[in-house]
């Protein structure tokens, strides 16, 4: 591994391990709603046991955020994350008994729901100090979860269950490419203790975070449900790895222009266009009955999840001193990622029993288009004055509205 990074500069390196790193997360998260309704569970115990990884990042995210941004190095924690969820997720064959796969899933999620918004910490601040590009890096990670989606679904169709060691093996890869990887110290490692509190006096943050929250609401129903929906349509395990790479390879236009996009719109308006768009991808779910049909609707993922996912990342980045950015990726991860994922998977499943899953997309699309209507004069309102944060790396304002 060292002779395979040694070559690369330093911006192929941080996409080197996002490919991979994006790969592991493809194999579980695309697969594991197959393998627990393989088990026989009904789609409300499914949909609570789904949302028990996102219960995880609730729980532990902030904690997570806190030890990275007082470490003397990010990246010691992040190995130890890395490390962590490849062992637990070995656990998962040893049972199917309902108490012992909840465990799993907690314990599994306890390291696995903190790894990507540290990354994106460690990757987006590194990528302030040297001068590249995030987009680029975060399209590797597109470009690998795509692969992969393909790869594990031939995989899980042979046997569900090969799915775990498959992430085993990509998480120790993701581990030694990360110890190629430049150290980035956090930022209380040697000076002042700075309050995770502080983040709630930005009004511009809250808001965001709002909004997101509604949005990742919705999508919790959809990652807990797609799966089972387009099964239930006549796809199998390797149709839906191909629905994953269609929904993954959507997102390269958007990764390869992001930053003129967001110079052009503003980082605000990009979100509420994207949260319109997610509405009408609902109402499409809900009229759609033909499972190719389906799977090319999964094209629009591409202008609403990853539009989020960076829009939130580079907002985090501008908006929030670098002695808490870890915690700001942190927190956001709780709320949008675990609390609104929660929600979504739960309240899905229980609605799933009793209506169908179609319905549900419909509610849910008024969900998002109702959220639309009521932040889009918040966020495009007069804006407060924000303090000057004196550590905080240059940025650019979003265009006035």
């Amino acid at each position: 591994m060292r002779r395979l990074c040694r070559p690369l500069p330093e911006p192929g390196r941080f996409a080197l391990y996002y490919a991979v790193s994006y790969m592991s997360t493809a194999v579980f998260n695309v697969f594991i709603p197959l393998y627990l309704n393989s088990l026989g569970y009904s789609r409300s115990v499914v949909g609570t046991l789904l949302a028990l990884g996102p219960f995880a990042a609730l729980v532990l995210h902030p904690a997570w955020g806190l030890l990275a941004d007082r470490a003397r190095s990010k990246n010691t924690v992040l190995a130890a994350l890395i490390l962590g969820a490849a062992a637990a997720v070995l656990l998962f064959p040893l049972s199917s008994s309902l108490p012992l796969v909840l465990f799993f899933l907690f314990l599994f999620s306890a390291f696995q729901a903190s790894i990507i918004p540290l990354s994106d910490a460690i990757t987006l601040e590194r990528a302030g100090q040297s001068g590249w590009s995030f987009g680029p890096v975060r399209l590797a990670g597109t470009v690998g979860f795509a692969l992969m989606a393909v790869v594990a679904g031939f995989s899980a169709r042979w046997r569900i269950g090969s799915i775990f060691p498959l992430y085993a093996v990509l998480g120790l890869l993701a581990f030694l490419v990360l110890l190629r990887l430049p150290k980035v110290r956090g930022h209380q490692s040697a000076g002042p203790r700075v309050p995770p509190g502080r983040l709630f006096r930005s009004r511009a943050l809250v808001l965001v975070l709002a909004f997101h929250f509604l949005l990742q609401f919705t999508l919790g129903f959809y990652y807990s449900f797609f799966a089972i929906h387009l099964k239930e349509l006549g796809g199998d395990a390797s149709l839906q790895g191909w629905a994953v790479f269609i929904t993954a390879t959507a997102e390269l236009p958007f990764l390869l222009n992001a930053d003129r996009i967001l110079a052009r719109l503003g980082l605000r308006r990009t979100l509420l266009l994207a949260g319109g768009i997610l509405s009408l991808r609902w109402l499409a779910f809900y009229l759609v009955s033909d499972r190719f049909l389906l799977m090319a609707l999964n094209a629009t993922h591409g202008v609403t999840v990853i539009v989020f996912i960076y829009c939130l990342a580079t907002f985090i980045n501008r908006h929030v001193p670098r002695e808490l950015r870890a915690s700001g990726h942190a927190l956001n991860a709780m709320l949008c990622i675990g609390a609104a994922r929660i929600l979504g998977s739960v309240l899905g499943g229980v609605l799933c029993d009793r209506l169908g899953i179609r319905p549900v997309f419909l509610l849910f699309s008024l969900v998002a288009a109702v959220s639309v209507a009521v932040f889009a004069p918040l966020l495009l309102g007069k804006r407060p004055r924000r303090a000057a944060a004196p550590d905080a790396a240059p940025r650019e304002e979003d265009p006035a509205p």
